[in-house]
């Protein structure tokens, strides 16, 4: 155990020292390349923010785990080496996965990638994390469910990974808004229309409205309560006046018992 514990405390102090030394590099790099987000109508900052601001994470990680084992392994301790034998297939795989989502970001940052580009290569990653033998095959017990069979499984593990990659959890401003509505529902953002995004919370409603000359940022939180958000969250819907006020009032937008708009009646 003790062992276990100087270990983590020193991967925490690694990772904040290597972050400490590589993100100033990294932005000396994005000033010099100019490589930078620059403010316009469509951003919520101020000032010029550098695009490769989490380029640093991933490799500090990485080289913290590497200079740690190789440290073990001079001093004679093969503890970690051991760990990571009995699981190198599934570290394997999930190398290859990092690697993938680490490089598709930073293409994304630089010069962005469609949805539907992003989303196969999510599935892809999926796909690698089953081929190293990480899988769901055990709820224990969540929904009365214990043992998954293979071909439930498999597919299951896919949606929840693409599902974790693209929750939309409202951290997004403006831009990010702006950039969903855009590359995952194929929609204008600068329709005249009020743009409604949902967290999984359901607590929590932001609304993007285009004004001719900027966007229009709106918050709403509930306190006590939630929003009857309609099922299909991965679809875009067009909802009426009427639905509108439902959902703010905390209805669904499916109403059973509403009289229907009656259309293509003519008089004669």
């Amino acid at each position: 155990m003790y062992f276990w514990i100087v270990n983590c405390s020193l991967a925490f102090l690694l990772c904040v020292l290597c972050a400490g030394i590589v993100i100033p590099q990294i932005l000396l790099i994005a000033f010099r390349k100019k490589l930078f987000d620059f403010p316009d109508e469509r951003k919520v900052h101020h000032c010029a923010v550098p695009r490769l601001g989490g380029i640093a994470f991933k490799p500090v990680v990485f080289f913290t785990i590497a200079l740690l084992l190789g440290i073990n392994m001079v001093l004679g301790h093969s503890e970690i080496l051991s760990e990571i034998g009995n699981d190198v297939c599934s570290l394997a795989f999930a190398f290859c996965s990092i690697m993938v989502l680490y490089l598709v970001g930073m293409a994304d940052d630089l010069i962005g990638i469609r949805y539907r580009a992003k989303f196969v290569i999510q599935i892809l990653c999926g796909v690698m994390l089953i081929a190293g033998g990480v899988y769901i095959n055990n709820l224990y017990g969540v929904l009365g469910i214990h043992a998954v069979p293979l071909w439930l499984g498999y597919p299951l593990t896919i949606l929840i990974v693409v599902f974790i990659i693209n929750a939309i959890n409202l951290i997004d401003g403006i831009d990010g808004l702006a950039s969903i509505v855009q590359q995952q529902f194929n929609l204008d953002p600068f329709t005249n229309a009020l743009l409604l995004f949902c967290g999984r919370r359901r607590a929590r409603i932001k609304a993007l409205y285009w004004e001719g000359n900027g966007f229009v940022l709106l918050y709403k939180r509930l306190e006590s309560g939630s929003f009857q958000w309609p099922r299909k969250e991965s679809e875009a819907r067009a909802l009426t006046p009427q639905q509108y006020r439902w959902l703010m009032e905390g209805l669904s937008v499916d109403q059973p018992k509403a009289l229907r708009p009656v259309k293509g009646l003519e008089i004669v």
